[in-house]
């Protein structure tokens, strides 16, 4: 995947939205200096953002992912947003801290994964 695959695809439906960084940045609740962190590839957007953000563009996930998620992960993910959806919102930040950190330990084992390449 293109490093800056998900910056890119951020950057081009917020423009299309006609919006500006700081209109995005508000609509999702970060700073502007961040949505341009994010659009040039020096920081990714966690998934509470990654839905914030499906939201603020009116794109689904996989779109900003750069249409590289399968029709599976994709159902997987609306079926996370919905049950996310139905929580109170104290419960909801303390579920994405669980699934960010549950992420960084895979990326880190991935990592590790013998030749350097992520376990499959």
């Amino acid at each position: 995947m293109e490093r800056n695959l998900i910056g890119k695809q951020i950057q081009k439906y917020r423009e299309q939205a006609g919006l500006k960084q700081e209109e995005l940045a508000e609509l999702i609740g970060k700073s502007p200096i961040f949505v341009s962190y994010m659009e040039r590839g020096i920081r990714k957007p966690g998934l509470d953002t990654l839905l914030s953000l499906s939201e603020a563009l009116n794109v689904s996930i996989d779109i900003l992912l750069g249409n590289r998620a399968s029709p599976a992960l994709v159902s997987r993910l609306a079926l996370i947003q919905e049950m996310l959806d139905a929580l109170p919102e104290q419960d909801r930040y303390r579920v994405l801290e669980i699934f960010e950190e549950t992420l960084r330990i895979e990326l880190r084992s991935a990592k590790k994964a013998p030749g350097g390449r992520p376990k499959k």
